[in-house]
């Protein structure tokens, strides 16, 4: 059959790829490796001193070396975990350095041994040293080394391996307490391999004479009782879990950035300065801009409040009946003297006539309310105390959070595909992410300086409100203070205190609140229902319309992270590993 010639490029490229990502598969007919011994000295400081002694076979066509592929970065519970390889070096039997290149990807260290100009048509013989930090597995019953040590990614046959692991000589006296068992194979494969054989010294040696075949290879795995090796901290073992996994100081770096912003764009302007008992509100703000200054927000519960205080100044009467339902009267007194939103709530209220039920405005007063919030920031803002209204400036943030929102799910979703770090790490970051930015975002409005002094003379009349005496006022005039103020302590959420102050004033109930009883009238039972009618006109008064609608673990104490390989161990398992080639 012949190919078109799209097909014959095509093969051409695939060929071309296999043989440049995979040097070794073609040369793999043509060369193998006699033995493979590993030499693994574990030191009293957790760190493993290992050699490589590699003898390749080239007699059949001449090489210029061998490529040493180590990984030293793992996925472990979600998360990236990295061993530490250093001291590098590669030379022959007689200890002379061997020339060979050392790049570095994110996941291993590949060695390219030899030199170019000198094809090799003999055995050679590649020492491979370095140390490794890291490496061990720590439980409460043992320490653990759990090693792949000749790796799985080999193309040719390996004729004979062989592990040596020396243990620290503190532990040479427990090895009747060691134990030992390896894995023998490809990847993945749960067959065991040689028996461990303890000599005198206390070197524990796995034997292979039989080596194995392409892609196979050796894991030991190695226990002795604890306390011969140091254990790193908590401290240390979370520094390595931000190195391995950076994207975990991700929530950190924000923090301190959202730090940075609210410092120079959400602070309050001016010098902050101590509280002075304030006996009335400040700058004559009515009991909505109080609330709105207080906490940067026009909440319903601050324009109910200014409603009670347009009936006690007189402009309007509430009157609950026996059953507690409200109805509003409109008084004759002239609102041209009024703040323009305050003239937006009696027209609101008042639309249909002199007299309303509350109840029947549920639903439609939504639009007034809206308005209100509005008037109230900008009145403020022209006013000196903001620099915008609170709501433009909370939306503002508010887009600015879901655009950083957006920006850090699509990094996150695009790290998860390049896997660049574990996907407990990527999401965990994300998590810890994403809220700041929800948390930051309502709070960044800020006071101007007059809006600082506003606040602090609104603490100065919070603190005059839960501390005043009033012994020396008459009846009159504790009657007048007590209803001056009491739509203030409503907005600030301190009426029941305020109450308490006054018990025994009234001879008769205020002309602007009527109630559907008899008997004697106190404070604290006025307020008792000045709240229930607060809550039921925020509930009434802010309802909008309905609408119909359609139908191994971090937490096993170990020194690298990870499971122990006496249970569920396999070959390829654990640290160490790799493979490599010839070329």
């Amino acid at each position: 059959m012949r190919l078109s010639p799209h097909h014959r490029v095509a093969f051409v490229v695939g060929l071309l790829l296999t043989l440049v990502t995979r040097p070794a598969t073609a040369a793999g007919l043509d060369w193998d490796i006699d033995s493979f011994d590993v030499t693994i000295v574990v030191g009293s400081d957790g760190a493993l001193q290992v050699t490589e002694r590699i003898v390749a076979d080239f007699t059949r066509e001449p090489h210029r070396g061998i490529i040493r592929e180590i990984p030293f970065a793992y996925r472990r519970s979600g998360v990236r975990f990295e061993l530490r390889i250093r001291d590098l070096r590669v030379t022959d039997e007689t200890g002379d350095p061997h020339r060979f290149v050392e790049r570095r990807s994110r996941h291993q260290i590949r060695l390219r041994i030899g030199d170019p100009n000198r094809p090799r048509r003999e055995r050679v013989e590649y020492r491979i040293h370095y140390r490794v930090e890291r490496g061990l597995l720590g439980f409460e019953t043992h320490d653990e080394l759990y090693w792949n040590a000749t790796g799985t990614r080999w193309p040719v046959p390996i004729e004979r391996i062989s592990c040596v692991v020396k243990l620290p000589a503190s532990a040479v006296a427990t090895t009747s307490r060691v134990r030992a068992i390896s894995f023998l194979g490809p990847s993945g494969t749960s067959r065991a391999g040689p028996v461990a054989d303890i000599d005198p010294d206390g070197s524990i040696v796995f034997d292979a004479p039989g080596g194995t075949q392409p892609w196979s290879g050796l894991t030991v795995v190695v226990g002795w009782p604890p306390g011969h090796v140091a254990a790193p901290s908590a401290a240390v073992r979370f520094g390595w879990l931000l190195r391995d996994n950076a994207v975990l100081a991700t929530p950190l770096i924000v923090f301190g950035l959202l730090l940075l912003a609210w410092r120079f764009w959400g602070r309050d302007r001016g010098p902050a300065r101590s509280v002075v008992v304030a006996y009335d509100p400040p700058e004559s703000l009515t009991p909505v801009e109080v609330g709105t200054i207080i906490d940067e927000s026009v909440d319903h519960a601050d324009v109910t409040a200014s409603m009670i205080d347009l009936a006690v100044r007189g402009y309007m009467t509430i009157e609950a009946d026996a059953e507690r339902r409200l109805s509003l009267t409109r008084t004759e007194r002239d609102a041209s003297d009024l703040k323009p939103f305050e003239r937006e709530i009696l027209s609101g209220l008042f639309e249909d006539g002199p007299h309303v039920q509350l109840d029947a405005l549920e639903g439609r007063f939504y639009t007034t309310q809206a308005a209100v919030r509005k008037h109230v920031g900008e009145e403020l803002a022209r006013a000196g105390y903001f620099p915008a209204a609170p709501h433009r400036m909370r939306r503002r943030w508010i887009l600015v959070a879901v655009g950083l929102t957006s920006l850090t799910v699509l990094v996150a979703a695009i790290l998860l595909v390049l896997d660049v770090f574990g996907p407990l790490a990527t999401i965990g970051a994300a998590l810890l992410t994403v809220p700041q930015f929800i948390i930051f975002a309502p709070r960044m409005p800020r006071r101007t300086a007059r809006g600082r002094r506003a606040l602090e003379r609104i603490k100065g009349l919070e603190e005059y409100i839960t501390r005043a005496k009033l012994e020396d006022l008459d009846q009159a005039a504790l009657r007048s203070r007590f209803e001056r103020l009491l739509p203030y302590a409503m907005a600030l959420n301190l009426s029941t205190i305020w109450a308490r102050k006054f018990e025994n004033i009234y001879d008769e109930p205020p002309r602007w609140f009527v109630m559907g009883r008899d008997g004697p009238l106190t404070p604290s039972f006025l307020v008792a229902n000045l709240n229930r009618s607060h809550q039921t006109m925020t509930q009434s008064l802010v309802a909008s319309p309905r609408t119909i609608s359609s139908g191994s673990s971090w937490s096993s104490g170990g020194f690298g992270g990870g499971a122990s390989g006496f249970s569920g161990g396999f070959s390829g398992g654990g640290g160490g590993g790799g493979g490599g080639g010839a070329w």
